[in-house]
This record gives structure tokens, sequence and C-alpha cells, in this order.
């Protein structure tokens, strides 16, 4: 049950804290930048023993200088203040894409990243001996790597001297401004030209023609795992169609009975011919906890817990019902509903344990925090945006009304879980996480340093880059399995899809890829909940739709597919014990799953909630298609 507030925020030093968030490949090229910088300033090294030189590397085998050309970015001194501006663009620009780089066939991690510094540096290299007589590209890389990542994120607000612009311009306003100013505008733009020609290859080509050009070799994968800690458990994707924002919709390679994937489906991944192990066909894990749930009420709620009780041991039950459950009484009664329908389950299955929360609204009194404090089952509050998800009507319209009830939640050491999106009508619906990160989280996370929040359902890079950033262990996110699987593709592309259609709503891919890096990245941050949110056929299939996808039925096949999809099945289990840390659940149920297909029913049918004479029908996720992994 409910544990205390043993979560305390970290004091760390800025600068350690800064670097260590640096993804690895970017704290190696900054600091090579950097040092490079110093030892020829200094006179340690000259720079001519660092410059490119084909003659030099033909002749006299000075094997270093294709790497080391790359690796200086200028001098101090008088040219200090340029120097000190493109490390700070390197950093930047390099660790943004390093975290959602371009899918080739390594998931959009860093072998990824290597394979597009490969290919965009021959490219330099090549431009610049023949043409240009250059001898350093450290410039001209970060500028390709900029260029890439302004062009996948071309409506992503940047900022250059306190003016904010879109990304989609923004390095070509940086190299006007060199050339105004008198500085290497020419490295500027063999950086774009080399990077337009990266951005081609990968994205442009792939989306006419429909066939991939670039697919990151499967050794550097592997090898790319094994040096960050994966040890052998890697099993390369797809390479076929593996490319970020097209793969689905140009017919990715599909799973289970060897079909075509639905559109904007992360690939299925491969037998792996390389010898890498793959965890073979079977694996064991702890019963894994699903941290945002929801099931209904009525005739529903005895389906709902019969069908989650088969995959999770524990279960956070939503409070958005109708009426909403905003008080203590209402939250014991539905606790005491979900609990009988969990007795009720078959003879000899482990009963399902129930975490409980309130629905935080503008009225919310600090007795009413006190009163839920005195009940192990209630873990804290859900605070739903007024008017951004099904029945959030009742929600909060201004944060600042509740610090109170924050302040004494902190002190007690409750949880605030937050659907973490705007509502306001003029904010476009793919932004609403980034607005509300801004506006709402980042006041709260600073405010109430030590308060446990979950950021529940993230469903982009913004959200990942703010949790990963924020010191200590107080804010969490959980993460959806159709979020790791699906991006927006498989709601748009063909038709509009409405069993996809979820809030947050699927994001492009770049954010999918995010997401995954995140779950699988062990950093106890990111934890488990599957959102399932059942609506009647009828009202998803209908002129104004219902939001949610009901996914209760595969949930867990569908997080261990994500995860073999980049081979990082071996991250599974800390994934779902993130979770159980944070809320302070034990237990010893272990779950195994077979590499065995299974199709998916078209439908379940549930007697209806206001008319139990009349069946509904709930369309699973999935419905009619096979799945790779099956629970034995």
């Amino acid at each position: 049950m409910r544990q205390g507030n043993i979560h305390t925020a970290n004091e760390t030093n800025p600068v350690k804290a800064w670097f260590d968030a640096l993804p690895p490949l970017t704290r190696l090229w900054f600091t090579a930048a950097l040092l490079n910088a110093c030892f020829v300033y200094f006179g340690t090294i000259s720079a001519q023993s660092i410059a490119w030189s084909w003659e030099l590397v033909f002749s006299k085998f000075h094997i270093w200088r294709p790497v080391t050309c790359f690796w200086f970015v200028g001098t101090f001194g008088r040219e200090g203040f340029n120097t000190l501006i493109s490390l700070y663009m390197l950093q930047q620009y390099s660790g943004r894409y390093e975290r959602q780089a371009i899918n080739t066939g390594g998931g959009g991690t860093l072998p990824d990243y290597i394979t597009m510094l490969a290919i965009v540096g021959v490219i330099q290299l090549a431009v610049g001996t023949l043409w240009l007589g250059a001898y350093f590209y450290g410039t001209s890389m970060y500028f390709a790597v900029m260029y890439v990542w302004c062009k996948s994120n071309p409506t992503t607000d940047v900022s250059i001297w306190g003016f904010r612009l879109k990304a989609g311009i923004f390095p070509f306003v940086l190299m006007a401004l060199h050339m105004a100013t008198g500085g290497d505008w020419m490295g500027d733009a063999l950086g774009i030209g080399s990077g337009h020609c990266y951005f081609f290859l990968v994205d442009v080509y792939p989306s006419m023609q429909g066939k991939d050009l670039i697919h990151t070799p499967n050794f550097l994968i592997t090898w790319c795992h094994r040096l960050t800690g994966g040890g052998n458990a890697y099993v390369p994707p797809t390479a076929t169609n593996a490319r970020n924002n097209n793969f689905g919709a140009r017919g990715a390679a599909g799973g289970g009975g060897g079909g075509m994937a639905a559109p904007g489906r992360v690939n299925a991944p491969n037998a792996n011919p390389g010898g890498g192990y793959n965890w073979g066909t079977e694996i064991t894990i702890p019963y894994p906890c699903d941290f945002h749930h929801h099931f209904r009420q009525s005739t529903l709620v005895d389906a709902t817990v019969k069908i989650c009780s088969e995959r999770f041991s524990h279960a956070l039950a939503m409070p958005n019902t109708s009426p909403p459950i905003t008080t203590v009484e209402l939250c014991q009664q539905y606790y005491e509903k979900l609990t009988s329908a969990a007795q009720a389950t078959p003879a000899g299955q482990p009963k399902m344990e129930f975490l409980s929360v309130l629905y935080l609204t503008d009225n919310t009194t600090v007795e009413t925090v006190e009163e839920m404090a005195k009940h192990p089952n209630i873990y804290g509050f859900k605070y739903y945006p007024a008017g951004a998800t099904t029945n959030s009507a009742f929600g909060v319209t201004d944060f600042n009304k509740c610090y109170p009830v924050f302040a004494k939640m902190q002190e007690l050491g409750l949880v605030l879980c937050i659907h973490s999106e705007v509502s306001r009508p003029e904010i476009d619906i793919f932004d609403r996480e980034k607005v509300f990160i801004e506006e709402v989280i980042s006041p709260i996370v600073t405010d109430f340093p030590t308060l446990k929040v979950v950021m529940e359902h993230i469903s982009t890079s913004f959200g990942v880059d703010f949790i990963k950033s924020t010191p200590g262990d107080c804010l969490k996110g959980s993460i959806t399995p159709h979020h790791l699987v699906y991006n927006r593709n498989a709601l748009l592309v063909g038709g509009i899809k409405p069993h996809f259609y979820c809030l947050p709503i699927l994001k492009r891919e770049s954010h999918r890829v995010a997401l995954l890096d995140a779950a699988t990245s062990q950093s106890g941050k990111f934890i488990s909940g599957t959102d399932s949110a059942p609506h009647d056929k009828a009202r998803k299939e209908s002129d104004c739709g219902c939001a949610g996808v009901f996914n209760g039925h595969n949930a867990v096949e569908l997080y261990v597919e994500a995860f073999e999809s980049v081979g990082k099945l071996d991250t599974l289990n800390n994934f779902f014990q993130a979770g159980k840390d944070f809320y302070g659940i034990t237990g010893d149920r272990k779950m195994t799953l077979k590499k065995e297909s299974w199709k998916v029913p078209a439908n379940y049918d549930f007697p209806d909630e206001e008319n139990p004479d009349r069946a509904q029908k709930l369309i699973p996720l999935r419905a009619g298609e096979d799945m790779l992994w099956k629970i034995v």
C-alpha cells in the first residue's frame, strides 16, 4: 500500500548535471572540441596537426585526421566568442538530434546518429577537398546536424539573441548573420548542403519512391548496444522502411502472420541472423502494474477488471467517472466496487489490487487532502485540465487555486497525477503537451520540488526532455503502449481511424522514437500506464467520436513488442519496476510470455451501462490482427 514521501529532490552540481545529461556521443564531441580549442590556444598541439589533409592521410597514414578535423570548431583569443557560440550550438543541436535521430534501422538512437555523421562527413570531406580547400569541418558538421534536426522539426520554436523563430528557417538566419558579420558562412553553407543531401536520402526520396536508401549496419547497432550496457541482448529491427515519418504509410513490415502493418505502427523485428541473443522464444518477468486504467462504471466494471487482472497485479483506477470521484466517500465506494469485481474473477487466479486517486477540482480543500491521507488505498489526486479529455468538465481551470492542496500533498507524500495538456482552443492539438509543460508543469515542479508528480501518458519529446532534465526522483512520466508502437499515421493515413483516436493524440514519428528511447533508458524516470479507455463502438464511430484506446487485452504484449523492436527487452523489467518503486508496490508474482502469435478478437460484447439488456461492442486495439507475443 501507499508509503510516505520517500522521494526527495537531489541536490547536485548544475554543471555536472548538465554535462551528465548530454547524450554520449554529444558529450564526447563537445569535450573533444573544447579540449582542442584549449590545446591549440595554449600551444599544446598545433591546429595543423589535427587538420584534414588527404595527402597526409594516404601518404603518411595520418588516420586520425578524418576524425579530428571534425573536432575543431575554433580556438580562443580573438575568435574566442565565436568558438563559445559554436560550442553552445554543438551541444544544443547535437544533443537534440542524438535523442531523436531519424530512424534508419537503429530505432532513432545512437547507431543511427553515427550513420548520419559518417555519411555527412564523407560528403563534406569530398566537397571541401575538391572545391573549397577546407581543413576543418567541425562548424560545418554541427551546422549539418542542426539543419537536419530543424528540417525534422520545422514548426518548433527556437531562439537567437532573444528573438524567437521557427526551426525551419533557423539555419538560414544563422548563416545570414554570419555573412553580415564576416563569419565563415561558407562552412555554414557546406553544413546546410550536406545536411540537405542526407535529409533527401532518408526522407524525401523514400517518401517519393517508397524505398529506403540508408540502412544502419547491424554490426554498428549491436556494438552500440553493447557499448551502452545492453550486453548481447540485441535484436535488430527491420531495416526495410524503418524511416521515421513515412514507414507506415509506405507499408512497413508487419507483425504476426507476416502481413502489412497498420500505417504508423513501429516495425516488428526480424530474426537476428547476426547471432545476437534475442531472449529466445520465451521470457519471464515479474507481474507488471498499470498505473493508469479506466475501468468505467456499472456493467463494464466486471469485464474491464477481469481483462486487466489477466495482465497486471495492480492498477491505478482513474476517477473521471460520471459523476466524478471528488470525495473520499465516493472514492471508497468505487474502490469497493472494483475490489468486489476482482473477487469475482475465476477461481485460482490471484486477485488484482487497486490504487485510488481523487478527482482534483478548483474547490478541493486541504481538509480533503488530510482525510484521504488516512486511507492507504488512496495515493493522491488526478489533475484534469478542464475540457482536456473525457469527463473533464469539472477539472482545474487555474492551477494556482490548488497551491494550498499541493503544499499539503507535498507534506504528506501524496502523488499528483496530471493529464499534461492545455485545452485552450487557440492551441494546436499537437502542441498541447508542450505548452502545458511551459505554463503549468514547470511552475508546479519549481514551487513544490519534493511533491511527487506523474506526467501521465506523455506523448512528445518535449515531455521526455523535461522529465530527464528535472533533478531528483519526484517527477515521473507514464508511457502508454500505443504511444510506443504507433505514430499519428495510424490515425490519419488512408482514412480516419477512430479507434486510434485518443488524448493525448498520437504524434509524429520523432516523438514516438523519443518515447521509446525514454522507456528503454533505465533511468527510472518513466513508468507504465496503459490509459486503456474503452468506449462503445457506436460512440467511437460517430460524427463526434470519443477519445480513448482500448488496450487492456494486449497492453503487456505491446510493451514487449515495442521494447523488442529496438533490441531492448533486457530493459523491460526496469521500466515496469520504476513505477512499483515510485508507488511502493511489492509482490513476487511472475508472468511468462512466449513468442507465439494469437489473433485479437474483432470485438468484445458487454452489457450496456445504461441498458443491460443491450450488448455494446468494444473494439480492441489491433482488432482481428495477430500479436507477436502471448501470455502463457
